[in-house]
């Protein structure tokens, strides 16, 4: 038996895309409080489009679960939103592969970490999707019990975009993220060439990954995605 519904889909910009969408999760039973807003970006290597927003669905019978042994703490999760956004080019995926023309999957950075601010934005400050959480819980919540803010979870290239995004790596200069209370990086990239460099056997692979989303090592974008050597920049000044 599920503990929650699911809205799935949902666009987050105007025009929609197919991968500017996100999915919403909301626990049939009220939060204790204070509760949080969970946003979830999937990794997938800025690429696979097998790894989408529904990569997340196995993990909620165990976030939301209501029975276990021994019993699960209170729960303080309001809702989860679990984040698609575009990718960048994959033409030899050998079942999915990309196309020139697919603008959801020609996506360069820092188009992947706009994307994620707009869909954190319409979450945290639209009235349609703040409605769509009233009008789904209105029954189990308390009135006072409104979300104290929002967490962001990042998977793999997710929690990349994760950290990006708090440290303004886009250039968004913090648009959208008022409501964020925390940033949780989950086996996480923070250095590409570091990554390319210690898997000598795919080397080739890893090279093809970062220049779809990066471009030319040479012409230095890997290193806007670069997490360690910014942390380490601000560190210096």
């Amino acid at each position: 038996m599920h503990h929650y519904t699911s809205h799935l889909s949902l666009p987050y910009t105007t025009p929609s895309l197919p991968l500017r969408t996100y999915d919403l999760h909301i626990p049939t039973s009220a939060p204790s409080l204070p509760s949080y807003t969970i946003i979830y970006i999937h990794g997938g290597a800025f690429r696979d489009p097998i790894i989408t927003s529904q990569s997340l669905v196995p993990a909620l019978q165990h976030l939301f679960s209501q029975s276990s042994d021994p019993p699960p703490p209170p729960s303080h999760i309001k809702a989860i939103a679990s984040i698609n956004y575009r990718l960048s080019p994959y033409p030899t995926h050998p079942t999915h592969p990309s196309f020139p023309d697919d603008e959801s999957r020609n996506a360069k950075w820092p188009d992947h970490v706009s994307d994620v601010r707009h869909g954190i934005r319409y979450v945290s400050e639209s009235a349609e999707s703040t409605a769509s959480i009233e009008k789904s819980i209105a029954s189990n919540v308390p009135q006072s019990a409104s979300s104290s803010g929002i967490i962001l979870v990042g998977h793999s290239v997710g929690a990349t975009i994760a950290f990006a995004l708090a440290m303004n790596l886009d250039g968004g200069n913090g648009e959208g993220l008022s409501s964020v209370k925390a940033v949780v990086g989950v086996e996480g990239v923070y250095d590409f060439t570091a990554m390319r460099d210690a898997h000598v056997e795919h080397r080739s692979v890893y090279e093809e990954i970062c220049e779809g989303a990066f471009g030319l090592e040479r012409d230095g974008g890997w290193e806007e995605g670069n997490i360690v050597r910014a942390v380490e920049g601000r560190e210096r000044e």
